[in-house]
């Protein structure tokens, strides 16, 4: 029998009447029915892989969120979704898209552009390209043409495009049509070959939106630095460290000089710092959910956002970081325009200080307000790849890493870090933009020199002890002046409104963190852990002289406390310590102030948890 292809059946069943066939006819039929069996599978696990496909499709896009955005153009339905790093909101369109609008002075239009192919569907389109017409109704001879030809999976002597780079952004200077109705008609298609494809023509369009020019420059940077305690408390407890460009940027700043984080973990703090809310009014702090799953629960829809409130002003809100608690699948894009959000530190596209570079010279015409969170010290504090590259490491502090001994290593990220943010500085001097810059340095919770893992007390000061660094653009509408002791996010959001000249959210004003009532007190709390116990919540309630920390018990489904006033605790300060004496809890010796503490406890829990009750976490 010769050699054939088992593949060609033709082939192989002429062979079948020659002798070599009776000589083994075992053989030759073991050979036949796995042949047979090899078609079968062939075809069951190509219909199953497309089955499988369209399933998947369908239920990603079941998950995409409906957003209303405030200023993005009408009369279109939007959608949350993401594309590799970038989550944005988007309308959907085949072929074409268009709008009207009447052009005031100092307008610009600015949008992004993707095709959405289906997975199964990337190999049938080669190229996509668009033209842009506008109009004005009132003026014939008024009008501009504009197009663009792109490659699609591959490069061309211009351009290369690949399906995971997401959107291409486009900006447009209005200034022709001022004082006219201008009508805008975009209209898209795809190819193979140079032959129009027309069944793949479906484009989103992303943040699609007319915004006037920003004469002034008037930018907001908001700096979250991952583990980051307060510099202050640092530089009295570990000598080693060292920040000249923050240290710089302070003497044109107001330091907050006791600034405590709302919570001791990045989960809930990414929640309080767009909310303005405790952790036990917000809800969110659930560990055991994925962050890259679609069943994360995310701060109620009637709530409004930090982003949100900013874009009532005409801001553009950009966000970039990394780690897994700022996945946009956990609600946070919300207001945001951009939303580049990386999992892993050390990739390649993880959002660092010339991500923020890039930001500014590209929407220099845009008032911006920038969130990013960096994140240079939390574990694994360094990486071995190009994104550090070049870089050398002295043998001597490598050698003290021993035993997952962090010290060394967290104190030369941190040097890091200023040097990056002395870069951004000068950057903005440079560009004689620094006065017009509003920048606010906090960190998410402190560091992780001394953390242990699931231990049952966190908020020791190292821990829960972060930066509040303001410096305030020369545009501001208002100042707030430092106080003793603050929380950070709740501070945060106050600042912000004051240097817009508006008013924080009404429903806040009732609520704990901004009551005068407790003006002298700073508030921490964590929920739903250690442990991922989900009934459990711990809360520090801290002055100058005392920190209180207890626990209670929670049903977060009904708001409602099964137990309390566990495993009290009460610190004193200690002057010489310059901090608080966290290895001798006075509870059982000060009672009167352990009843003061109970009481005023309950006081704060009982209007968080009416509140919670009001405004539950939704799903994503």
């Amino acid at each position: 029998m010769p050699k054939t292809n088992k593949r060609d059946f033709h082939l192989f069943i002429s062979d079948f009447s020659k002798s070599s066939l009776n000589k083994n006819p075992f053989k030759e039929l073991y050979k036949i029915i796995w042949f047979f069996i090899g078609i079968i599978f062939y075809k069951t696990t190509s219909s199953l892989s497309s089955k499988y496909n369209n399933n998947k499709i369908t239920k990603q896009n079941a998950h995409a969120r409906k957003r209303y955005p405030q200023t993005y153009l009408k009369d279109n339905n939007y959608f949350e979704i993401a594309i590799v790093n970038q989550t944005r909101t988007v309308t959907f369109f085949e072929n074409k898209f268009s709008f009207s609008h009447l052009i005031e002075e100092g307008d610009l239009l600015i949008f992004g552009l993707a095709p959405t192919i289906d997975e199964k569907n990337l190999g049938k389109i080669d190229s996509w390209s668009f033209e842009f017409k506008l109009e004005s109704e009132s003026k014939l001879e008024s009008s501009e043409y504009y197009s663009g030809e792109f490659p699609f999976n591959k490069r061309t002597e211009c351009f290369a495009y690949f399906p995971d780079n997401g959107w291409i952004d486009f900006k447009l200077d209005l200034k022709s049509f001022v004082g006219q109705i201008c009508n805008f008609e975009l209209t898209v298609k795809t190819s193979k070959n140079d032959k129009t494809i027309s069944s793949l023509s479906e484009f989103s369009i992303s943040n699609p939106q007319i915004l006037k020019g920003n004469e002034k420059h008037k930018n907001i940077i908001l700096i979250s630095g991952e583990s980051l305690t307060d510099l202050s408390f640092l530089k009295n407890h570990y000598p080693e460290c060292s920040t000249p460009n923050i240290d710089q940027l302070m003497d044109d700043s107001i330091v907050y000089p006791k600034t405590y984080s709302p919570a001791d973990n990045t989960l809930s703090y990414g929640a309080s710092i767009l909310s303005g809310l405790m952790p036990s009014q917000h809800g969110i702090g659930n560990y055991s959910k994925m962050p890259w799953n679609f069943d994360n629960e995310i701060l109620n829809s009637k709530l409004v956002n930090l982003p949100e409130i900013l874009k009532d002003f005409g801001f553009l809100n950009i966000f970039g970081g990394t780690e897994t608690r700022f996945s946009s699948k956990l609600g946070w894009s919300k207001g945001f325009d951009y939303y580049h959000h990386v999992f892993e530190k050390w990739s390649i596209n993880t959002p660092k200080v010339d991500w923020i570079h890039r930001v500014l010279e590209n929407f220099g015409q845009f008032k911006k307000f920038i969130m990013i969170h960096l994140d240079f010290l939390h574990e694994p504090l360094v990486s071995f790849n190009d994104i550090e590259s070049p870089r050398v490491f002295d043998l001597s502090m490598i050698s003290e890493t021993k035993n997952d001994n962090t010290r060394k290593l967290y104190f030369e990220q941190l040097k890091s870090m200023d040097y990056q943010l002395g870069i951004l500085i000068n950057d903005l001097k440079r560009k004689k933009i620094y006065d017009d810059t509003g920048i606010i340095i906090t960190g998410d919770h402190g560091a992780g020199i001394n953390w242990v893992k699931h231990n049952v007390y966190s908020f020791y000061e190292e821990r829960i002890r972060v930066p509040l660094i303001v410096k305030y653009p020369n545009w501001s509408k208002g100042t707030l002046e430092s106080k003793k002791i603050s929380n950070s996010c709740f501070e945060i959001y106050k600042i912000i409104s004051s240097i817009l000249g508006t008013d924080i959210p009404y429903y806040l004003n009732d609520l704990p963190q901004y009551s005068k009532k407790y003006s002298e007190y700073a508030f921490t709390e964590t929920i739903m852990n250690p442990n991922k116990e989900f009934k459990s919540h711990k809360i520090a309630i801290t002055n100058d002289n005392y920190k209180y920390v207890v626990g209670n018990k929670i049903d977060w489904k009904t708001s409602k406390i099964e137990d309390r006033f566990i495993d009290e605790k009460l610190f004193l300060w200690d002057d010489n310590l310059n901090s608080f004496d966290e290895q001798n809890n006075q509870a059982k010796h000060l009672k009167d102030k352990i009843k003061k503490y109970q009481e005023m406890t309950t006081d704060i829990m009982n209007t968080n948890l009416d509140f919670h009750t009001r405004n539950k976490p939704e799903l994503y």
